[in-house]
């Protein structure tokens, strides 16, 4: 046993000093400067760039680190790409198996410098090795960089591939392109078998990106989790101090149009002041280039006559907004569900609180050719108040009740003027509780009938159906109230016109009012002590007009007038009085 020890003992010395020799003849052989000598100038020469290294330190154990590279830019000046320190470190066991093992690439400090000049070329177009393959391209020649699909002889392993405090920077000389900041730390772990196409990778990226646009601050951060099919990214968004998060998957990301997960979250977001941040971004200028760089040169677009979405995009997601804020209306806890398929737009679980209520819906468009779309929306219990002051902040009007409704509705189109013509919608409306004062409604009504009771009208309930068709809502609605009973059968137009006549049932106490201070009134037809009264609202939505329905007022005094002279005619008088009723029945349209 003894005498096997120390054989064995023999053996391991005798590998332990030819690996301190293989070391040492690696670190005599591959000293600092020889090291210089073999890799700069064919990089150089690859490059047509000036390549500065630092030191270079040789390990048979720990690799190979790298200080101080840099690759300077056409001027030989400034740097172009540069790391402070670049190490790979390996494993030396594995490689009797014929594999390469590498248990860590890192990068520390590398930062990527691009910029475009004023006559449009950017800094990475002078590089010899782009250039060269650029022309080999033109010239019908094989890539030189596709991959080659003869076996390996060993496969390749990376453990740890680290990206510390990586930089890239963006800089455009003729002010089209976005001045953008990078950060990144990432680590992946990939491998490559015996042959390229069998590979593998998994990773995180971490990123800080900021962006300088048009006097438009764009501050991002976030990661991304990712593998050989699909990738997991999060990102907190800050556009001019506007706050957005962003979440979601994609998988089978190597395709054209991958199945994306896309949610969107915010605490608090100014719908007015995002789109114009963006509408900022997306202004045009004179020096925009075209497609090869140059400016002034402005490439056909190629998607002018093709569908507004590709049907093979497939998105889905929610939408999760605490507070948003859309012109002067004010949205809390607003949420949806969104699917985009087939170019099928879809809209789901939409629902949130504002004007003091709740809302609540669906909505599917059709984004084939010309948009189309059908819906379900529903409010419940909005203050009267709420919107007065959210629409009408300035009128001299007092408003107040629960407002409740809901409608379907279907159109086609984009273009206002064309949504007008092509919407159409049912739906019913109603209000409870409610009191209008001092609205130029009921200034008119109070001033047609000479009561100024009238102005200030306290409402039990109002409510009606309504249709919406070629610009026109058509309603039928009643109001109850102290004052009157009213229905009214009008026509709104989506350009805000008026149409609507009223039939107005007054409370016995200011019909007998109506009868001391309206000379006509005593021509009105009555109801178990209630006068009524045919009114007109015609005029704008901003300026209505009050007025009395002279053709049914006058019928009503003639038909009155008529049955007082016939009241004790005989029958061949009172047939001619009926005849002459018939008369003017046809003369005012009754």
């Amino acid at each position: 046993m003894k005498k096997i020890f120390n054989i064995v003992l023999v053996i391991f010395a005798l590998v332990c000093v030819l690996l301190l020799g293989a070391s040492f003849a690696v670190k005599v052989y591959l000293s600092n400067s020889r090291l210089r000598a073999m890799i700069i100038p064919p990089v150089e020469k690859a490059l047509g760039r000036t390549v500065e290294i630092g030191q270079i330190n040789v390990s048979l154990f720990s690799g190979v680190q790298v200080y101080d590279f840099v690759i300077k830019e056409a001027n030989g000046l400034d740097d172009f790409i540069s790391s402070t320190r670049f190490v790979v470190d390996y494993k030396v066991v594995p490689l009797l198996q014929g594999k390469f093992v590498i248990n860590e690439v890192h990068f520390v400090d590398p930062s990527i410098h691009i910029l475009r000049a004023e006559d449009g070329v950017f800094n990475f177009q002078s590089l010899v090795a782009l250039a060269k393959k650029k022309q080999s391209v033109e010239q019908g020649e094989k890539d030189p960089s596709a991959a080659d699909k003869s076996p390996l002889p060993f496969s390749v392993a990376v453990e740890q591939f680290v990206i510390e405090n990586g930089m890239v920077s963006v800089r455009d000389e003729l002010g089209i392109l976005p001045e953008t900041d990078i950060i990144t730390n990432s680590e992946i772990q990939l491998g490559v078998g015996h042959s390229l196409s069998d590979y593998y990778y998994n990773g995180e990226i971490r990123f800080i990106v900021d962006t300088l646009y048009r006097d438009v601050n764009l501050h991002n951060e976030g990661r991304v989790t990712f593998d050989e099919t699909r990738c997991d990214y999060t990102a907190d968004i800050v556009i001019d101090e506007q706050n957005l998060q962003i979440a979601g998957s994609v998988d089978n990301y190597k395709s054209r149009y991958p199945p994306l997960i896309f949610n969107l979250y915010s605490a608090e977001l100014d719908v007015d002041r995002l789109l114009q941040s963006l509408t900022q971004l997306g202004k045009t200028t004179d020096t925009s280039a075209g497609s090869d760089g140059v400016p002034g040169k402005t490439a056909k677009s190629k998607t002018a006559d093709a569908a507004i979405i590709p049907p093979e995009l497939n998105v889905h997601g929610e939408v999760l907004l605490k507070k948003v804020k859309v012109k002067d209306l004010v949205v809390e806890d607003l949420k949806l569900q969104f699917g985009l398929e087939d170019a099928q737009l879809s809209l789901a679980d939409l629902g949130g609180r504002t004007l003091g209520g709740e809302i609540s819906g669906e909505v599917a468009a059709d984004l084939q050719g010309e948009p189309s779309y059908n819906g379900k929306l529903a409010a419940q219990a909005f203050q009267l108040g709420a919107i007065q002051k959210a629409y009408l902040p300035h009128s001299p009007a007092v408003m107040t009740g629960s407002v409740s409704g809901a409608v379907a509705f279907q159109g086609r189109g984009t273009d206002p003027e064309v949504i007008k013509k092509r919407l159409k919608a049912t739906g019913e409306y109603s209000l409870q509780d409610g009191r209008i004062s001092g609205s130029d409604v009921t200034r008119g009504l109070a001033a047609v009938l000479n009561m100024q009771e009238l102005n200030d009208v306290p409402i039990k309930n109002m409510d009606g159906r309504f249709e919406v068709e070629k610009g026109k809502v058509r309603f039928n609605g009643s109001t109850d109230s102290v004052w009157f009973k009213a229905k009214a059968v009008g026509t709104i137009g989506l350009n805000g016109d008026l149409h609507v006549p009223v039939a107005m049932a007054l409370s016995p106490r200011l019909s007998q009012q109506l009868d001391r201070r309206l000379e006509a009134a005593q021509y009105m037809e009555k109801q178990n002590g209630r006068t009524i009264v045919h009114l007109n609202i015609d005029g704008s939505v901003n300026k209505p007009r009050v007025s009395l329905d002279v053709q049914k007022t006058g019928k009503q005094a003639a038909d009155k007038v008529i049955d007082t002279l016939l009241k004790d005619g005989s029958e061949e008088e009172k047939a001619a009085g009926e005849a002459v009723k018939s008369v003017l029945d046809n003369l005012f349209g009754q």
